[in-house]
């Protein structure tokens, strides 16, 4: 491996196959659904790309139905970002949830 300039290694690399390889690793890194761990990230987010967010609870049986069910989802809308995040780390969903006891998701 080059380690001066690493794109070096792919020079030889059949076009057809390296765009094939692109491809499936962007969809790849689309087609989940990406844990969110602080409000402050969740909100940097929502101001540059279209995301549909999963604010879960652990301990509720309708936030791991949701949860599975966006894994299925986003493999089939590669232009949205899906993400869960804990409603503890977000206070305001955090309320809704537990007092509700409902899952809930946010669309930005």
């Amino acid at each position: 491996m080059n380690q001066n300039n690493p794109t070096d290694d792919f020079e030889d690399c059949d076009d057809e196959v390296f765009l094939k390889y692109k491809q499936e690793r962007i969809k790849e890194l689309l087609g989940g659904v990406e844990e969110i761990f602080i409000e402050e990230d969740l909100i940097n987010k929502s101001q540059h790309e279209t995301m549909i967010v999963h604010f879960y609870k652990d301990d509720f049986k309708a936030c791991e139905i949701m949860n599975r069910e966006l894994s299925k989802i986003c493999k089939e809308l590669e232009n949205i970002k899906f993400y869960k995040i804990k409603s503890r780390n977000c206070p305001g969903s955090h309320k809704q949830i537990t007092n509700n006891g409902i899952a809930i998701f946010r669309i930005f």
